[in-house]
């Protein structure tokens, strides 16, 4: 086998291999004509770069070679009953004359994109010879039902109404032009006409908005570009139906043309051989006709598959395929800021040389036209708006392989719908177990509300509502978002006061002070502080944006505030939680090296607040290394770190708290007997252990009323002391009014028993030590042994009850 054959044959099989999208198929075929259907020798400095031809990557039969079978009637295409046909070489004269050609000395074909990453300096050896991508203005004929002849069939005409009322352009920001050349392009002037001209992030429908084609009143794109368009808008899913679906471009949209956007340049630096240059470029442009022309002729029964290169190759011969037209030449002025070299002696040439391989009528059907709006014969040749890889104009959940980004979103769908399933089988039946444990009481609402906002997240995030509703689920995202971020750092505030209350407190002057600091900590302060302020935060991240952007409905720049915003607030928390934990690490070092790490993690922090800190903070490096990378942008990555933002926030909303409460009921056994209880009490030693775990814990409001009933017992050697109204006083102002220092959370029944006692005491009833303990003694002992059946589980306990042991 010759290294030619060889070449070939690893050439076809990397192509198979690698090329995954139409347009890489287009390169990998025009380079299989150029360097192996022709003289020229493979390692010739010959190349045509990024021509932007959708060439179809699903073969229709079974060899890849196969060209599609031509009629000369487009639209009556049959398989079985026309003759195959398949382009030739395109031969030349003068081929001969390059075989002993050096391949250094050969010009060379670049393809240039008119946009804003293109450099505008050219080398004045570079000659245009053709146009394979173009800038079209699309326009609805009819806006919306009751409009008659909208849209626009020239620039003229753009012009015209500019002129007399406000126009709204939109430009496809993918296409990366500026909006100072397109004005330039449509000869706009801001002292002539009124217009604006706004980004297009988001090309398709929206469920709030209807149709990108109905919301602007002409839009920018390329001719490949608006195939996709043209069927993302096809359907309304707005609840009343003002605007009509689409249909076909013939009945529907108005296509001019407006520029170049992709070009061919002929570089001619490295030699003066006219005959080689004509040869090159003629070859080149033959070629992308060639497969164009067969792109035209793909049956309708393809359409699903083929939309996008079959319409593409419509709209290009519209403009003469390859064509450079005046429009053309004043464009290059514009954007080159400096006359262009243009040649069209190359386009006629490989336009003869098309001519030659195929019969009239096949040519004749082709309706090649060079005008700048496409002709009424070739728009009804463009596949209807039905012909589409999915159902549905966003394609959620119908195939992989559509033009919107749902790879990118299966993973995180898959994710989601995963973590859902495990949050309701384990999360939901711990909480309702655990409820009443002063690690999850004591975060009020978050193990409630914080999850349910997340799991509204979840449902919009699982069933792509992105897809026909961006700016609903734009909302629903940054508003749950943010809800859940202010209710958690909210309540978080609150523990932080509530560790200090007793220091506080003592630095109130008076009685007033003492009633606004019980109340500012109150659970009904907290609650009510953590939903409105979620609700007014949800707002300025999730509504503010949109109404400062309301004019640019389909950019991504709301999108892009909020998420900053979003992730600032969420990162700057992080931030301050662990520097706060580290300080206290600092802090504590004396103590962990008396006491051990386990009392510092556990004994000294009750409620897990430490362990929150972290998993906000990892929660945090996630959100970073998204927002400020390009990982977002693989997949697998996407699905798996969505799992994982999902875990870490349901561990901070009190998955911690849950996981450590299942492990003490399982591993920990605590007392049964209320004597041993007592029994301990009256030891010194275990109340300073049961006081210093209890402050830890913001329960230490019962061991002080507790101690004090117990003074009171003692005033006498009478087993049942008569008690007194400055007694009865005192335990009323400190413990049972609301908001008093020291109050305790006693029921309504209890307190009510106990201001009978200070009612009768009043009238001069002879009031015993008896009744109290029968008001209030057993609900303040079953608060103790809760506070008591916790500590019990803690390693200073362990410690504790070792050492008393031994001296026992």
């Amino acid at each position: 086998m010759s290294k030619r054959q060889l070449l070939k044959e690893h050439f076809m099989v990397l192509s198979l291999k690698y090329c995954k999208r139409a347009w890489c198929w287009f390169i990998m075929i025009t380079f299989y004509l150029l360097l192996f259907n022709t003289s020229i020798e493979h390692n010739h400095s010959f190349h045509v770069q990024a021509i932007p031809i959708p060439f179809p990557h699903k073969a229709i039969s079974s060899s890849p070679y196969t060209t599609f079978r031509m009629m000369t009637s487009p639209r009556g295409l049959s398989h079985s009953l026309s003759q195959p046909f398949t382009f030739h070489g395109a031969h030349h004269p003068t081929v001969d004359a390059f075989q002993s050609t050096p391949s250094s000395a050969l010009p060379s074909i670049i393809s240039i994109t008119m946009n804003a990453s293109t450099s505008t300096m050219l080398l004045p050896t570079m000659t245009a010879i053709g146009t394979t991508s173009s800038l079209i203005l699309s326009s609805l004929k009819r806006r919306n039902i009751r409009d008659v002849n909208a849209g626009f069939t020239s620039i003229q005409q753009l012009q015209q109404v500019a002129s007399q009322r406000h126009v709204v352009i939109g430009v496809h920001t993918i296409i990366g032009l500026q909006a100072s050349y397109v004005e330039k392009l449509l000869g706009l002037n801001s002292t002539l006409h009124d217009y604006r001209i706004e980004r297009m992030d988001r090309p398709e429908a929206d469920c709030w908005m209807g149709s990108v084609f109905e919301y602007f009143d002409a839009l920018v794109t390329t001719d490949s570009y608006f195939t996709i368009m043209f069927r993302q808008n096809r359907d309304c899913y707005l609840g009343e139906r003002k605007f009509k679906s689409l249909t076909n471009v013939s009945s529907d949209i108005n296509l001019v043309n407006i520029g170049p956007y992709e070009v061919l340049m002929l570089n001619s630096s490295t030699t003066n051989d006219f005959a080689s240059m004509e040869r090159i470029a003629t070859q080149a442009l033959y070629a992308a006709m060639a497969q164009l022309v067969n792109l035209m002729f793909i049956p309708l029964s393809f359409c699903n598959s083929f939309y996008i290169s079959h319409d593409y190759a419509i709209i290009r011969a519209g403009y003469g395929f390859v064509n450079l037209t005046e429009m053309d030449s004043r464009a290059f002025s514009i954007y080159f800021q400096n006359p262009m070299n243009v040649n069209h002696t190359y386009y006629q040439l490989a336009l003869q040389q098309l001519k030659s391989n195929i019969t009239t009528d096949v040519f004749d059907s082709l309706k090649i036209q060079t005008s700048s709006t496409l002709s009424s014969s070739l728009s009804s040749m463009i596949f209807p708006a039905s012909c589409y890889s999915c159902s549905t104009s966003q394609c959620m959940w119908e195939d992989r392989n559509s033009p919107t980004p749902s790879p990118q979103y299966d993973p995180i769908a898959a994710s989601t719908g995963v973590f859902i399933g495990l949050s309701l089988i384990f999360y939901w039946p711990l909480l309702i177990l655990f409820r009443n444990k002063p690690s999850i009481r004591k975060r009020l609402i978050i193990p409630y509300a914080c999850p349910i906002l997340l799991y509204i997240f979840m449902v919009v995030q699982l069933f792509e509502v992105a897809k026909p509703c961006f700016m609903f689920q734009f909302i629903v995202i940054y508003f749950t978002s943010a809800y859940s971020i202010t209710i958690y750092y909210t309540i978080m505030a609150r523990f932080l006061i509530l560790r200090n209350l007793y220091n506080i407190l003592k630095k109130c002057k008076n009685e007033q002070q003492v009633k606004a600091v019980k109340f500012l900590v109150s659970k009904t302060c907290g609650i009510t502080a953590a939903l409105v302020l979620g609700f007014i935060v949800a707002c300025v991240v999730a509504l503010v944006p949109i109404a400062a952007y309301r004019q640019e409905f389909f950019s991504f720049n709301s999108q892009y505030v909020s998420s900053m915003t979003l992730s600032l607030i969420s990162i700057t928390f992080a931030a301050i939680s662990l520097l706060i934990v580290l300080i206290n690490v600092i802090l504590s070092i004396p103590t962990i090296k008396a006491k051990g790490i386990l009392y510092f993690l556990f004994f000294d922090d009750p409620l897990y607040l430490r362990f929150d800190s972290l998993f906000v903070t990892m929660n945090a490096i996630l959100i970073s290394v998204s927002l400020f990378t390009n990982a977002n942008q693989i997949p697998a990555y996407n699905g798996i770190i969505s799992f994982i933002n999902l875990t870490l926030g349901f561990m901070y909303f009190g998955g911690v708290a849950l996981i450590f409460e299942l492990l003490k009921l399982l591993f920990f056994k605590a007392p049964k007997e209320q004597e041993e209880l007592d029994k301990k009490l009256a030891d010194v030693g275990f109340m300073t252990l049961l006081k210093e775990f209890a402050e830890k814990e913001m329960s230490l409001e019962n061991i002080y009323f507790y101690e004090k009933v117990k003074e009171m017992e003692k005033k006498s050697l009478d087993p049942n002391p008569r008690l007194s109204l400055s007694d009865l006083d005192f335990l009323a102002n400190n413990f049972m009014k609301p908001f008093s220092k020291n109050e305790i959370n006693f029921s309504h029944e209890t307190k009510k028993a106990f201001y009978d006692l200070v009612e009768s005491c009043k009238k001069n009833e002879d009031i015993r030590f008896n009744a109290l303990r029968e008001a209030v003694m057993i609900p303040l002992m079953i608060n103790i042994k809760d506070t008591y059946m916790r500590l019990v589980r803690t390693n200073e306990y362990r410690k504790w009850e070792t050492a008393k042991n031994i001296t026992e």
